[in-house]
């Protein structure tokens, strides 16, 4: 009887023993004859199975690496480098590796030779990572349940549909054997559990990651501010309660050598929590702890959990059969004489805890090879996939983008230009004014194009100059000669945003900052050719003309009063002006607040002097992602009171300035404004980018950011790549550009009583 208990996976300090020996790489078939020579007890009873019993119909020793005992799920559904990317996702985020720009290193090593739409990709990438096992695809259709009688043993088969009733049984015995990875499977063994057990049955606490959205791994390097809103944190999820609806039977699971990750963790939950007999093989608790992703027709099982008896107990690596054998239902009868002891947590476990994300501080090594492009937009994909939560307003074209752009990479491999413009192209299908494309590697340089444009009907004019070569009011005819139709359709692919924001991107990047030769047409009519070189400063302005705060006496108004909020501006307004400006408000007749910039503090200021303290701002989300689940969970609605009463502020008549380039911050404002309709939006449509920007790392040291949050109206209809429209919609004419006035303040003007 000794030799029995020491076969087992009882906590006995013999059993202990054999476990850290097969930790040395000790084979079961070395450990175990060792432990039956020590005891010269006499076999047990044949009327009373023991655990491990050796039998006829045995298996072999037990396999201690957890990718021997993995059946894959089902193939994948998409194209292989978007299931390659949706696998990357899962171990990038919330497998054991821990630092993902070694994860897509990883990748990168994997795809350095091999495209990752060839089916031999999943493997070497496989083949590299922590944690992570391939397999070719298993079943994938689930069966009809149904429940079978074996000598008075009823053999309940997880499927689609009801379980016929259980009658007439002296026990029970779930068979797990062939049951495939799928929702729909999952569904089904939980119809199965319900099935066989009395009372509650609380399944297994999970030790895993919980992400809030994409941690910031770019925009955190490229400006002061560090984003630290999201995170990958280690969360316990506590498992659900089943309300079963079974009766008291002595209690079986059926298991073979290999099993789906999904089969696996069922016979455990069974095992732990109900103390059910395995019959069968032996199971890998990693194997249980993996989630299947297909790709094509392979895979893998990524480890993702760290599975737990209760507190920080963790499942043993290996949950040992009760009686290992090759027939399971050879050994059915004896179901009734065992005696299944409590399953014990191991505080020796081998499988290591599920530890926090780590957000890289720095940028990575400058590469161009082949597999560190591929890398890079599948990790793009990947980020995009997880994290992004605007596919249901823009239209879900990613996974179609990603095969566009890798063929497109395969065009020139191992050049960084062709990456960075893949990438580009990449985040122009999420229509995000937040979206794009970085390299570490240039974004060093601070040069400008000397000229910003807009685009007024079909033609593209100067807005601004920064050379005496140009002058407002001229016509952009083309640019180192590509005419300006084609350069703006070229652009238009590579830049992200709505359409009005995207309009107005592509006319400012329209002469590039560089050494360019540009055809222009003045406003008579002449042509002419100029060389125009990059200026060390930027030439866009928000509000164009740069007005400084003050009355507007010089158009007719002396008694409104003008305020630019453009905190990039030469006269935006700091704590210092905000006495004043309270002052200068209290004596006009109506107040301009120019918003066709980006605010700071002192705008949210201002705006709290001007607009009722119970204003509200936009429906606010964050994304909620488990390796199980994808949810939005709404934030309590925010009130201009936050930043303090204004008791003694503004009330006479106001009105906005938006346009395209109101964007973020700036359309977050603008939200409040139009809450409590305190006045008039005059100008364009905002660009409907709003909520925290966030971003992530790329392999070659390149970058992709967007939209970190979700974001929709107060009434619930959709911002995002919509933005707020204006009341009254104004745009400049050419000869508004040649003259330097500014339509849209003139028109604000006439919308104060």
């Amino acid at each position: 009887m000794a030799c029995v208990l020491l076969a087992s996976a009882s906590m006995t300090g013999r059993a202990r023993f054999a476990r850290r020996a097969l930790r040395r790489h000790l084979s079961v078939t070395t450990v175990l004859p060792l432990l039956v020579a020590c005891s010269d007890a006499s076999p047990s009873s044949p009327s009373s199975p023991t655990p491990d019993e050796p039998t006829d119909d045995s298996p072999p020793s037990f396999d201690p690496a957890p990718c021997a005992h993995l059946v894959g799920g089902g193939r994948g559904e998409h194209s292989l480098a978007s299931d390659l990317g949706r696998a990357h996702a899962l171990a990038r985020y919330f497998s054991v590796e821990t630092k993902p720009r070694e994860t897509d290193a990883k990748l990168a090593d994997a795809l350095d030779t091999i495209s990752p739409n060839s089916p031999d990709a999943v493997k070497g990438y496989a083949q590299r990572l922590s944690g992570a096992c391939f397999a070719a695809a298993g079943a994938q259709a689930l069966g009809p349940s149904s429940v079978t009688m074996h000598d008075g043993v009823a053999v309940v088969v997880p499927g689609t549909g009801d379980l016929p009733p259980i009658t007439n049984a002296k026990s029970v015995a779930v068979d797990l054997r062939e049951l495939p990875d799928s929702p729909e499977a999952h569904d089904a063994l939980e119809r199965a559990m319900v099935a066989v057990v009395a009372g509650d049955l609380r399944l297994l606490n999970a030790e895993m990651r919980s992400c809030n959205g994409q941690p910031d791994e770019v925009y955190s390097l490229l400006s002061t501010i560090d984003i630290t809103q999201y995170a990958c944190k280690t969360t316990t999820e506590k498992g659900v309660v089943l309300t079963g609806k079974g009766t008291s039977l002595p209690l079986a699971v059926l298991s073979a050598p290999r099993m789906t990750p999904l089969a696996a963790w069922g016979a455990i939950t069974l095992r732990a929590r109900a103390g059910a007999a395995i019959i069968g093989e032996s199971i890998s608790t990693e194997i249980a702890e993996s989630r299947w992703v297909g790709v094509g027709d392979a895979g893998l099982a990524v480890r993702t959990k760290r599975l737990l008896l209760g507190g920080k107990r963790p499942v043993p690596d290996v949950v040992a059969a009760d009686i290992r054998t090759g027939d399971p239902l050879a050994h059915l009868a004896k179901i009734e004489q065992l005696e299944v002891a409590e399953l014990s947590g191991d505080a020796e476990a081998a499988r290591p805890a599920i530890a926090p994300l780590q957000r890289p501080k720095d940028w990575g090594a400058e590469s161009a090879r082949p597999g560190d492009g591929r890398a890079a937009l599948i990790a793009a994909y990947a980020s995009a996939r997880t994290f992004f939560s605007y596919f249901d307003i823009v239209g879900d074209t990613v996974d179609a983008r990603l095969d566009e752009c890798l063929a497109t990479l395969d065009t020139k491999p191992g050049d960084r230009w062709t990456i960075y413009r893949t990438i580009s192209r990449f985040a122009e299908a999420l229509h995000d004014g937040h979206a794009g494309s970085y390299d570490k590697y240039r974004a060093a340089a601070k040069v400008y194009s000397p000229v910003t444009t807009l685009p007024i009907g079909s033609e593209l004019v100067v807005a601004i100059s920064k050379t005496p070569l140009v002058h407002p009011g001229d016509v952009v005819i083309s640019v180192d000669g590509v005419p300006a139709a084609e350069r703006v359709a070229d652009l238009s692919d590579l830049i992200s945003g709505s359409p009005q924001k995207k309009v107005h991107i592509v006319a400012e990047a329209l002469v590039p900052a560089k050494d360019s030769v540009v055809v222009l047409r003045a406003p008579d009519g002449a042509t002419r050719t100029e060389t125009l070189s990059p200026s060390n400063e930027a030439s866009s302005n928000f509000s164009l003309f740069d007005r400084p705060r003050g009355m507007l006496t010089d158009l007719g108004a002396a008694d409104v009063y003008y305020v630019c909020l453009d905190t990039y501006g030469k006269h935006a307004p700091t704590v210092e002006d905000l006495p004043d400006i309270r002052t200068q408000m209290a004596a006009a007749r109506g107040v301009v607040l120019d918003m066709r910039g980006y605010p700071d503090a002192v705008g949210w200021e201002v705006l709290a002097h001007v607009a009722n303290s119970d204003s509200f701002g936009p429906k606010m989300a964050e994304l909620m992602v488990t390796p199980d689940r994808r949810e939005i969970v709404p934030q309590p609605t925010q009130l201009l009171s936050m930043w303090g009463p204004a008791a003694s502020g503004y009330a006479g008549p106001v009105v906005v300035l938006t346009g395209a380039r109101t964007q973020s911050q700036a359309e977050h404002w603008t939200s409040f404004f139009v809450s409590k309709k305190r006045g008039k939006i005059v100008g364009g449509a905002t660009s409907g980018a709003n909520g925290t920007i966030t971003g992530v790392q790329l392999p070659g040291g390149f970058g992709m950011t967007f939209t970190g949050m979700r974001v929709d109206n107060a009434d619930g209809s959709p911002f995002h790549s919509h933005g707020i429209a204006p009341d009254v919609e104004v745009a400049p004419t050419i000869t508004d550009l040649r003259d330097g006035k500014d339509t849209v303040l003139l028109r604000a003007i006439q919308e104060i009583p």
